[in-house]
């Protein structure tokens, strides 16, 4: 039993001694901070608690070969790049800082600053066509908005500044500068706001902005107000009202989306009653020699016999038959005063911007 005693005492001694040599001889008291980095003389911004380190560049930069330029460590550190080697920052890159048998793992990339207006919106309600190359904002209000105290709100890259300021109400009546700037880039933007007493053409969709369209609409949307002069986008709510001076408006644009499909009259009643409350300015607006663009599911409005089309006089509409291709300016030209309802032109099924139109005729 003393033998046992004493072998086991013996043991524990000699583990205490080996923990004890163990722990002394690691190195863990040297700093792995990378304490100064630049690359191609752009100083990168370190973040310690992140262990990150960010260099920003200007907007346009090429990034596949950057030198490092200075590169400064804790004493006593060593890492895996050194200063003069040529670093491919199309991706972020990891930097191992060791002291010792202590180490840090950095994560370093590249950050362009852009400075950018990303989107533009008068009133939450009328958006503006940005020219990214010539730095242009055009956008059209209805006259009775009046533009010398219109509000916009803008979208702008991410850690830009702008001014004048988002959500200050401007006057418009003149051309207005927009500077937007973001550490080494900057842009000035001029917009142009037109008020237009009587629009030439109407997007038109159920969301009182334009901006909660669907993509697809919205697409659509944004390409008529770009190309077509004149145009606005009307919800079917204000169209009811009678908020929209039509006087000179030639055509109406509907294209309409939705997932899984609208097929069927019974479907479409369910889905777009909007488009039926409206039925009556349809009517009135499509007698005074308007014209419609219909598009996606949009084209399910001439499947109305007894409600939409036969209260438009369009009842006697027939399946469409392909009429030659109709060039751009002819079809937002106003149709001719006194042609019959059945012999006007409703363009069905557009394949790309005003292309393959069909004609409707009478049976």
């Amino acid at each position: 039993m003393r033998h046992k005693l004493f072998y086991i005492a013996a043991a524990l001694l000699c583990m205490a001694g080996c923990t004890k040599k163990t722990a002394s001889d690691l190195k863990l008291g040297g700093d792995c901070l990378i304490q100064t980095i630049s690359l191609d003389n752009f100083e990168g911004t370190i973040d310690l608690a992140a262990r990150s380190i960010v260099v920003r560049l200007p907007e346009v930069y090429a990034t596949s070969s950057m030198e490092i330029t200075e590169l400064t460590l804790s004493n006593g550190a060593t890492c895996n790049v050194v200063k003069g080697q040529k670093l491919n920052m199309d991706a972020a890159k990891g930097i191992h800082v060791s002291n010792g048998d202590a180490f840090i793992d950095w994560t370093l990339s590249v950050l362009h600053d852009e400075a950018r207006i990303l989107h533009f919106v008068l009133n939450d309600i009328y958006t503006g066509t940005i020219d990214q190359e010539a730095k242009t904002i055009s956008a059209f209000v209805p006259k009775s908005e009046g533009i010398n105290a219109l509000v916009p709100t803008i979208v702008i890259s991410q850690n830009a500044t702008i001014s004048p300021l988002s959500g200050v109400p401007q006057d418009f009546t003149e051309p207005v500068q927009y500077t937007v700037t973001n550490n080494s880039a900057k842009s000035v933007y001029t917009v142009n706001v037109t008020a237009i007493d009587k629009p030439n053409a109407l997007f038109i969709g159920e969301p009182a902005n334009m901006n909660d369209l669907d993509p697809e609409a919205g697409a659509a949307c944004q390409w008529m107000l770009s190309n077509v002069p004149g145009a606005l986008y009307t919800s079917f709510a204000d169209f009811q009202a009678g908020t929209v001076e039509l006087d000179e408006c030639q055509i109406i644009w509907w294209h309409y989306h939705m997932d899984g499909g609208v097929d069927g009259h019974d479907n479409f009643v369910a889905k777009a009653p909007y488009a039926l409350e409206a039925k009556n300015q349809l009517r009135a607006y499509y007698e005074n020699g308007g014209a419609f663009l219909l598009t996606r599911y949009a084209t399910n409005l001439p499947s109305f016999r007894r409600t939409l089309l036969g209260s438009l006089g369009l009842q006697h509409l027939r399946r469409p038959e392909r009429a030659p291709a109709v060039q751009r300016s002819d079809c937002w030209r106003r149709p001719q005063q006194g042609l019959l309802h059945g012999q006007r032109l409703l363009y069905h099924q557009l394949h790309g911007p005003i292309s393959y139109p069909y004609r409707w005729r009478y049976r």
